[in-house]
């Protein structure tokens, strides 16, 4: 900072080094602006020479300047943003240039201009640059958005578990900012009222302001996958629109088939608040690769590569993950589905009752409601960790999970369920789909068709009960039918229900 309460002192100073103490105290604290010496000669007596820059000096004269080594970037206090932002290399020896000329008019009378003049060449500069890396260095933890707790908006920052507030300063040092100013007391009236009752039940407004509040930090607390299903227009994108301009869609890592394809795909994961497939096909994750959305949100550590770089970096799977789909998604399950039943978190959207444009709706209480939805998603933080950060969810929650997984895997959970070995009984091929098909009713599944069912029933009634398909069951009007011999219903009683 500039000290111009007294000029006149400044333009008396005796030495070079005397008029910069003044003008920059912060840095000459530490050191001394330049090397001097005094040279007498019988054109210019006692004449003053400047014979190099003190390095240590004009690096403290850059105003809350630092220099992050993991990014390999300088940054410095915007007070417009709030944040530290990156500046050019080229930008720092501006600055130091601005400096060393700002001290000029002050500089005694006696001064050797020419050798003032040679220390302000870019060559020499960019050593103090260099300098200025090993001084102003800092590393990740200097900044509050990456410690845990912490949340930083466009006016400050939050401690959520003591509920503190710190408005924007060099002091309190973070690097981005979610786009929405901090309101305690913002409502989000519309939001409630006039969209989400309209399209989720109240339980599921509950568990939706729970899952969501977790985007705020990039934190997968409950290590779970959100679904959203419902038909087209009934408010899945408009919802998501909100969440992803109030967190910032710079901090949002679309998902796409390219996952599944391209090895550089996981790197453009790294820092992202949370995952969003906009658009899933009811396919996508019925596929065996599918199962790497479990260590995306799972905590696993997970290995990718980075275009244009021959190291690979680790990404921590932590992401809260949200997949929208307009039908039904079926699963690759391989037998896992404990694991699969653990993560899911399944929201199903219901048609609204008014015909009013979601999609200008939510630009509107986009516009409007933002520090009041933040409330909202605070709140919604506040109740998860009440229940230590792991979602509570209904009998109803539950089971619409239950339900999409056993959709998925229908004919292996028929055969677990609804069979049982029996000495003298017989199947046919024919019959068993049937009894299929009223199971899947009860069930409310879509059944598979009849081609994919037996490929899959005779598998599983092989390796579970033994008992291989057959070509000579009891002659029927066509003559001799294809099934199983010993495989029975487990009873009238037991089949309706798997």
């Amino acid at each position: 900072m500039i000290n111009n309460d007294n000029p006149n002192n400044i333009q008396k100073a005796k030495t070079c080094n005397e008029a910069c103490a003044q003008l920059f105290p912060q840095a000459s604290k530490h050191c001394q602006a330049f090397i001097e010496t005094e040279s007498c000669n019988l054109n210019e007596p006692s004449s003053l020479n400047l014979l190099d820059l003190n390095d240590d000096f004009w690096v403290l004269t850059l105003e809350n300047a630092v220099f992050v080594a993991s990014e390999n970037q300088f940054r410095q206090y915007d007070p417009a943003s709030g944040i530290y932002g990156p500046v050019s290399e080229s930008a720092i020896i501006q600055q130091i240039l601005s400096s060393l000329n700002q001290c000029a008019p002050y500089f005694p009378s006696n001064l050797n201009y020419e050798s003032f003049a040679n220390l302000k060449n870019r060559t020499r500069l960019k050593s103090v640059v260099e300098r200025a890396r090993d001084v102003l260095k800092v590393d990740d933890s200097y900044f509050l958005d990456h410690k845990r707790l912490h949340l930083s908006f466009t006016n400050g920052v939050l401690q959520i578990d003591t509920g503190k507030f710190h408005p924007s300063d060099p002091a309190q040092p973070v690097r981005q900012t979610l786009p929405v100013k901090y309101d305690p007391e913002a409502k989000c009236e519309v939001f409630l009222h006039s969209f989400l009752a309209h399209i989720l039940e109240p339980d599921d407004i509950d568990l939706l302001q729970r899952y969501l509040s977790q985007v705020l930090e990039g934190i997968n607390h409950s290590q779970s996958i959100l679904v959203l299903t419902g038909d087209a227009g009934w408010g899945k994108s408009s919802l998501m629109k909100i969440v992803g301009g109030l967190v910032g869609w710079n901090r949002v890592g679309i998902v796409r088939e390219q996952l599944f394809k391209n090895e550089f795909e996981l790197a453009h994961y790294a820092g992202k608040n949370f995952l969003f497939h906009p658009d899933m096909p009811t396919s996508f994750l019925d596929r065996p690769e599918a199962s790497m959305f479990k260590q995306l949100v799972g905590g696993d550590p997970l290995w990718c590569d980075v275009k244009a770089e021959d190291e690979r970096m680790v990404v921590e799977g932590n992401f809260p993950v949200v997949l929208a789909c307009n039908g039904k998604p079926k699963f690759h399950i391989d037998e896992d589905a404990p694991a699969w039943l653990r993560r899911l978190v399944v929201l199903s959207f219901k048609q609204p009752g008014h015909e009013q444009h979601f999609g200008k709706m939510a630009e509107l209480i986009l516009q409007t409601e933002s520090a009041g939805i933040l409330n909202w998603l605070l709140a919604g933080r506040a109740k998860l960790a009440k229940d230590k950060l792991q979602l509570t969810l209904t009998t109803e929650q539950k089971a619409r999970a239950a339900t999409l997984l056993l959709a998925s895997d229908s004919p292996s959970a028929f055969v677990r369920s609804a069979l049982v070995k029996r000495r003298d009984a017989e199947l046919g091929v024919v019959e068993l789909y049937e009894h299929y098909q009223e199971w899947c009713r009860n069930n409310q599944v879509r059944p598979f068709a009849s081609k994919q069912f037996s490929q899959s029933a005779k598998q599983e009634i092989e390796i579970g009960l033994g008992l291989k398909y057959r070509h000579d069951l009891g002659s029927g009007s066509e003559g001799a039918r294809r099934g199983w011999k010993g495989l029975a219903l487990v009873g009238a009683d037991d089949c309706g229900k798997g």
